[in-house]
């Protein structure tokens, strides 16, 4: 054992001492040195880093694995990013596919009707919210001019659902901006399905409601 240590190199020997020297300084192992202690150790430690880093092979630091890369993030995997992306694409299929169209539309409308016709009723408030519509209804053809063919009422005991049957040529958007305005005091909040023409006619669904918590989760357009 002599002999083998004898034989190897001093300034390996010294870089080995200075390492277990160092680390035992540098982890509190209970090694007291005064500053001046200190400094010799940094300068062996700064010494020893130089001759290591002299000491390694060209082909063994070739032969380090690389650093893996940062793992990328798929922005699928958000749930939020993966209905917003369903649904830009369900849109855009229905802005290039009619019978697409039509066929979401009409199971929109089957939902909220589902929806609506699961609500107790209130005939208290029915009798005087289908009132108030059909007069709403009345005063926002008037104001734009929408040629309207014929309308069905019903409200329940928060939800009343609004059928207008109207002339294809007739704009129902201006309908529309006038009736929810008319409404908005006693039902704030609507959910609209509209029908592409037939016959000449364009049927427009509405289901509007007092805003209390409710799942809309059937239809989420809103007029």
């Amino acid at each position: 054992m002599r002999n083998v240590l004898a034989q190897r190199p001093k300034s390996s020997t010294a870089v080995i001492a200075a390492a277990f020297f160092s680390m035992g300084a540098i982890a509190g192992y209970g090694l007291k040195a005064d500053n001046g202690q200190r400094d010799d150790v940094a300068m062996t430690a700064k010494v020893m880093g130089a001759s290591l880093n002299q000491s390694v092979p060209a082909t063994l630091q070739s032969t380090l694995p690389p650093s893996p890369p940062r793992a990328r993030r798929d922005p699928l995997a958000d749930p939020m990013a993966q209905a917003r992306a369903d649904r830009a694409a369900r849109m855009k299929r229905m802005r290039e596919d009619d019978a697409y169209a039509l066929q979401v539309e009409k199971e929109r409308l089957a939902a909220l009707e589902a929806e609506f016709s699961r609500e107790p009723v209130d005939h208290a408030w029915s009798t005087m919210a289908s009132q108030h519509l059909n007069d709403s209804v009345a005063a926002a053809a008037n104001d734009s001019l929408a040629k309207i063919k014929q309308t069905d009422i019903r409200c329940r005991s928060q939800t009343c659902s609004i059928r207008i049957d109207m002339e294809a040529s007739s704009s129902h958007e201006d309908l529309l901006m006038y009736l929810t305005t008319n409404m908005a005091e006693l039902l704030p909040h609507a959910r609209l399905v509209v029908l592409p023409p037939a016959q000449g006619l364009r049927q427009v669904n509405i289901y509007a409601d007092k805003g209390m918590a409710q799942d809309h989760n059937p239809g989420r357009d809103e007029a």
